[in-house]
């Protein structure tokens, strides 16, 4: 099996990488600590942003989020050529990729529930954030959120940046994500991706972007190695990686992962739920199936820690990434009717007037609804945005079938007449 290299942020890259970096190196705090000595600005904003992330987390808790906000992230893909690695890039691909990222964030990835005992209850989900395709675009005019370009490489050197920031859509209102078989424009057609943190200067640049391998997007190369779209979004919400720091405090800003002193996740998965080993410089048990450490390449993704889950909400109130989710930014990119039930403040509309179950289901569920109500109808929409579903509801007992749609994530809105009256996230699978 070929060896990945999974991530260089391109905040941090420069024209001096080669391909002495691999899979075991890791040449980010380095190369941090280069960007940010010419970067004096950014650098104060980055240490005036973690002091607010750990204000955040200790008023919000661990795991904990506002539960009445609707996080949308509009997507843009730019695909530079429709066949890398010998794989297509497509559509559906694209598509799929979303879906299997949606899928990682939840918690619904099929081996969540194989995490080690010992890390078992601190997993983390993040279930009311959705990333989707945009459906317009800068100009307003109706977009699958996927753009293709002639076959290039070379987007994580800043020598390209002048044809990033060219091609990229506005980075207040849309994730940019870059796909392109050779990344580093070195002929290492294997490396995985790289992304950006939360920075002011590159999103008003146009610079902030997630790049990655088309061999790697949907089920290209299976679906752990789709793993590594979810630990570049991971970085792109100011996740660092687990074995950031080795075993020194703080290490990736982090309190419930344990400390990596050996970089690049050579050490492999757990052998079993229970295994000892592999452990730290401090003899400590490792979270080898965290997705924020490069476990594909050992082919054990599986979750996030409850801390890095708060730290992941946190990075949404920074000034680069607070714009894409406002309700005005998601009417603008066509995406509003994901978040149908929301306020200005993004607070979604309370109810208990209706009870959607089972969920997640395989298309057949039931929807109760309360002698309240007389007459009602459910809106199911996908990830695009797109009405999937309509059906009539009655008071009481409403049996609805949706068994013709395909496995993933919709959004239902319920309404009597025209006021909504209930709204979640439906899984079908």
């Amino acid at each position: 099996m070929k060896k990945i290299l999974l991530a260089l942020n391109i905040v941090f890259i420069s024209n001096t990488f080669s391909q002495s970096n691999n899979h075991n190196i890791c040449g980010t705090s380095e190369a941090m600590d280069s960007y940010y000595q010419s970067n004096p600005k950014s650098k104060i904003d980055h240490d005036n942003f973690e002091l607010f992330t750990a204000e955040y987390i200790k008023q919000q808790g661990a795991n904990k989020s506002s539960s009445t906000v609707c996080y949308v992230i509009p997507v843009v893909f730019h695909v530079y050529g429709n066949v890398q690695g010998g794989k297509l890039v497509n559509d559906t691909v694209i598509q799929r990729a979303i879906s299997l990222l949606n899928k990682d964030f939840y918690g619904l990835n099929p081996d969540f529930n194989t995490v080690h005992t010992n890390f078992m209850g601190i997993r983390g989900t993040m279930p009311d954030i959705t990333f989707a395709l945009a459906q317009l675009d800068p100009d307003g005019n109706p977009t699958t959120g996927i753009e293709y370009y002639p076959t290039t490489s070379g987007y994580a050197s800043s020598t390209n940046w002048p044809l990033i920031a060219a091609e990229a859509w506005d980075n207040y209102k849309y994730m940019n994500i870059f796909v392109q078989n050779d990344l580093s424009g070195s002929g290492n057609y294997t490396w995985g991706g790289f992304s950006t943190f939360p920075d002011t200067a590159k999103s008003n640049a146009k610079l902030t972007m997630i790049g990655l391998n088309g061999i790697y997007l949907g089920y290209n190369s299976g679906e752990e190695k789709s793993g590594i779209n979810t630990h570049e979004v991971g970085h792109w919400l100011n996740l660092y990686h687990t074995f950031q720091g080795g075993c020194a405090i703080p290490g990736d800003n982090v309190a419930d992962t344990p400390e990596c002193d050996y970089l690049g996740g050579s050490y492999g998965c757990h052998s079993s739920p229970t295994s000892t080993l592999p452990i730290n410089c401090n003899n400590v048990l490792i979270n080898a199936e965290n997705y924020m450490d490069y476990s594909s390449n050992s082919g054990c993704f599986k979750m996030f820690t409850q801390g890095q889950v708060s730290r992941a909400y946190a990075s949404l109130y920074h000034p680069s990434r607070f714009p894409l989710w406002q309700p005005s930014n998601l009417i603008a990119t066509g995406l509003g009717n994901l978040c149908p039930g929301t306020n200005i403040n993004n607070s979604f509309v309370a109810s208990t007037k209706v009870l959607v179950y089972p969920n997640p289901n395989n298309g057949t569920f039931e929807i109760q609804i309360n002698n309240e109500i007389t007459v009602g109808e459910l809106i199911l929409t996908n990830c695009l945005g797109q009405i999937v579903h309509k059906q009539k509801l009655i008071q009481g007992l409403n049996k609805i079938d949706a068994i013709k749609l395909s496995n993933g994530f919709y959004h239902y809105a319920i309404f009597e007449g025209k006021q909504q009256i209930g709204i979640g996230k439906l899984v079908i699978e």
